[in-house]
């Protein structure tokens, strides 16, 4: 048998359980996302398991051992004199405000999302072919724009495109703008409200994101944004 360093080898394998149980945490924190459990912890402060089960309608039991694994790995906090859980301010940042620049319930979300394409990666590898981006599921989709929502909403018409020399100018007085990748048009339907003289045509090849635009769309109320799927309808050459 070949010599190993046990303490090496011990480091090691601490590295790929900690994966493990980041692949598992990730399943159970879009699940508190999802249920809103994290957002009830937010609102209403230090909760025992069965005063956050009747506030959220859900099973105590399910919720108890949640907040057990929750507090566990530390996202979460436990008041052993009160026997109580709750969230600490940058708990709530991160994992129940989603209008926070830290929140990441997007992002883990769509993570969860491509769990079940896993199962057919083996196949990718045998074949060199790949998976669309609708493979994954609507809410790899539906993760990726509540990750970048913050960002299109409230920084990319104050702030970045103030950056690009003359092109705030350009919307302002009309221009034809190709949002590629738009997803759910976050992006496009802040640019379409700050410049109603411009046309905005959005591209995606996710179905399942140009759905959630399309709804997106129709909620806010704007005119001057067409969608296209670039398998259907490419883009102009010039």
């Amino acid at each position: 048998m070949t010599n190993r360093n046990p303490e090496a080898l011990q480091a090691f394998a601490g590295k790929v359980s900690n994966s493990v149980t980041g692949g598992l945490n990730c399943a159970l924190t879009m699940i508190g996302d999802q249920l809103g459990l994290y957002r009830a912890l937010a609102e209403k402060g230090p909760m025992q398991s069965g005063g956050l089960a009747e506030a959220t309608n859900l099973s105590e039991r399910w919720v108890r051992e949640w907040l057990y694994q929750q507090a566990c790995i530390g996202q979460i906090e436990y008041d052993e004199t009160a026997d109580s859980f709750f969230l600490s301010e940058e708990g709530k940042a991160v994992l129940a405000q989603e209008d926070h620049p830290a929140y990441m319930g997007g992002m883990i979300q769509s993570v969860v999302a491509m769990f079940d394409t896993v199962e057919h990666l083996p196949e990718c590898f045998r074949s060199g072919l790949g998976q669309s981006f609708d493979d994954k599921g609507e809410g790899c989709a539906c993760g990726i724009e509540r990750m970048s929502r913050k960002f299109q909403t409230d920084y990319l018409v104050p702030a970045l495109l103030p950056r690009l020399d003359g092109i705030t100018e350009r919307l302002t007085a009309g221009a034809s703008v190709a949002d590629v990748g738009c997803g759910g048009a976050t992006s496009t339907i802040a640019m379409a409200k700050a410049f109603p003289a411009s046309e905005f045509i959005g591209y995606d090849i996710s179905l399942h994101a140009l759905e959630r635009a399309r709804a997106n769309i129709a909620a806010a109320g704007v005119s001057n944004i067409k969608l296209h799927n670039p398998a259907f309808d490419p883009l102009p050459e010039d």
